[in-house]
């Protein structure tokens, strides 16, 4: 993939909500401090056990953040969309991290910053340390709603607001006709919710046969957002 011109890259930074109110002179510091990577499909961003001081945010694409177990079983931690931030997002130490970071699809492009860098800036900054902070939060919430439905919902009930989330996330404010791509694969699903693979091979049949939701390798595409409870 080719590199981004600079003027591309002043607007990946400019677009960005969290740096969307600063002044030219600003951008041109952050600038400074940016730096941006295109990666293919199935590239490692980081490794289990890896250490490095970095702070990606997901201009395009996605990316899955898992780890391995003991087996060596691949385990889908979390799936992150554009507009999404990973990496060092707390500044903590970096040693012992047990997950890693992997690009899913040949688009994806990553704005990333030296986690000092940007924590030197949000100390300068406090607009944007909050509008971060932010960020980061509802990121967590998210992540904690997920974890909350494999806890107390059925398998059915688990899919169906997985599915739900990830159209609201993607396609923000549709209601009807969704369609959006798909990198997830039947295992990928099940490790994200808790589930056996064969649980979600049998449910996503079940959804297509009741006409609430249609998936292939490709996109998934929803009817109606409403059907999906």
């Amino acid at each position: 993939m080719a590199p981004e011109s600079p003027s591309s890259k002043y607007w990946y930074i400019k677009s960005n909500q969290i740096f969307d109110q600063l002044n030219d002179d600003e951008y041109k510091e952050i600038e400074w401090i940016t730096g941006f990577k295109a990666c293919k499909k199935n590239e490692f961003l980081y490794m289990p056990e890896e250490q490095h001081r970095k702070v990606y945010f997901l201009k395009k694409g996605m990316v899955k953040i898992g780890m391995y177990n003991e087996e060596g079983d691949e385990i889908v931690l979390d799936i992150l969309k554009q507009g999404d931030w990973f990496g060092e997002v707390t500044f903590g130490d970096s040693k012992g991290r047990s997950e890693f970071a992997m690009a899913m699809s040949n688009d994806t492009l990553l704005c990333n910053f030296n986690a000092s860098n940007l924590e030197d800036l949000l100390r300068r900054k406090p607009e944007i340390a909050i509008r971060y902070t932010k960020k980061i939060g509802s990121q967590q919430i998210s992540l904690s709603r997920r974890f909350s439905s494999i806890i107390f919902k059925d398998a059915r009930q688990r899919l169906l607001d997985f599915f739900k989330q990830q159209a609201m996330e993607t396609k923000p404010g549709e209601i009807t006709n969704i369609k959006y791509p798909n990198y997830l694969t039947h295992q990928d699903i099940a490790s994200l919710n808790g589930l056996a693979r064969q649980t979600v091979t049998t449910m996503i049949g079940q959804f297509k046969e009741e006409g609430i939701l249609d998936f292939d390798r490709k996109s998934v595409f929803i009817p109606d957002l409403k059907k999906l409870r």
